[in-house]
Parts: C-alpha cells; structure tokens; sequence
C-alpha cells in the first residue's frame, strides 16, 4: 500500500503509535503442495494431476515466491487440457500455463510498493537493460538521487525490502561496508512495462 500515515494521521496519534512493516515468510513446499492438492482435490475429478506434474507445479511456485502463481497455473492449466479435449493434464499445459502465471506475482507486488519504491524497482530494472555487468548499490543510489531526492538510509531500507519480497536479491559484495550487488528476479522489460502502468493493473 502506497500509506504515509505522517500525513494522514495527527501528531497526538503519532506520538505514541510507531509503526512498522512486517513481512511474512514465504510458504515452503509442503505447504505450497497441500494448499494445491486441496484446490485439486475439491474442483476436478481424480486423475487430472499426476504426481510429476504437481511437482512441477510446486518447484515452479516456490522459484516464483508466490502461491497464487501455483493456484492460477492449476487453473490455466487444465483450461489448455480442455482445449485440447483432454482429460490429463500434460507438461506442455503446465509449460503454456505459467507463462502467463508466473507474473502474478510481480503485479501484485509492485501494486502493493509505495511509489518510492516503486520508482526505485523501475530504476533498477531501467539499468539492467542500460548494463550487462552485476548493479551496485551505489551507482544505483547515484542515479536514483537525481529525482526525487532521498537519503542513504531510505533508500537502503527500501532496497531491503526490495530483496526480502523476493523482487531483487542483495548480495553483499563488501565485507564490513554498505555495498551490495542488486540482481533483478525478473526480466527488466517486464518490470518497467508493469512499474509503468497506470494504477498498475494485473496482467
């Protein structure tokens, strides 16, 4: 959520309340697997999903950080099963399937970053096209102070919680220090053409 509860909230609200972001682990494997099983098990017939394919389903849902991802693929899945007048669900279905599943994840997160935040994803993803050598935290820094200006410290935070949504991974290149190198998770045109869009709308 784009929320800046320093303007939206009074002072004598915001002298005793501080609050902060709490961001909620990921859902390991087993657990991805019983959530799509129970999805499985209560909308289609037995036999639809073999054992390889949920698998296949479960080590693509965990690369992507998301559930939903898992739960749209099922259902993409066995709508391209239908087309072709089957009644299993092959890998080519799950191949076609996610991908077109695979970036929910991106837009619903990039809907739910403020639009610093949101600034900064489309600035890295912008350099990642510019530059085929690994980004650093403080030449990214250097071109995300011209507009708008930040402090080091805001913009390091907001790096972090960048990486800890799984939408960047921070790898510390500087033992002791502040710098970082800054991988994209997903391909750079897709990250500006969602950070782009008006209101930020799922694909």
């Amino acid at each position: 959520m784009d929320l800046d509860l320093a303007s939206d909230l009074s002072r004598w609200v915001l002298s005793p309340f501080r609050p902060s972001d709490i961001y909620f682990p990921p859902y390991d494997a087993d657990e991805i697997r019983g959530i799509l099983q129970d999805r499985i098990r209560i909308g289609l017939y037995p036999g639809v999903f073999s054992v390889a394919i949920l698998d296949r389903i479960v080590e693509q849902t965990m690369e992507s950080g998301d559930v939903r991802v898992g739960l749209d693929q099922v259902k993409r899945a066995v709508l391209n099963a239908e087309c072709a007048a089957r009644t299993e669900v092959i890998e080519e279905d799950v191949v076609t399937a996610y991908e077109q599943s695979k970036h929910i994840h991106l837009a619903c997160t990039i809907r739910a970053l403020s639009t610093d935040e949101r600034l900064l994803l489309q600035r890295i993803a912008e350099l990642s096209q510019e530059q085929s050598g690994p980004l650093v935290s403080g030449a990214i820094y250097g071109r995300v102070e011209e507009t708008p200006k930040v402090g080091y410290t805001v913009f390091s935070r907001q790096l972090r919680k960048l990486d800890s949504l799984r939408l960047v991974d921070l790898i510390r290149v500087q033992a002791g220090g502040r710098t970082s190198e800054v991988a994209l998770r997903y391909e750079p045109e897709k990250v500006v053409q969602i950070c782009g869009k008006r209101g930020i709308a799922e694909e």
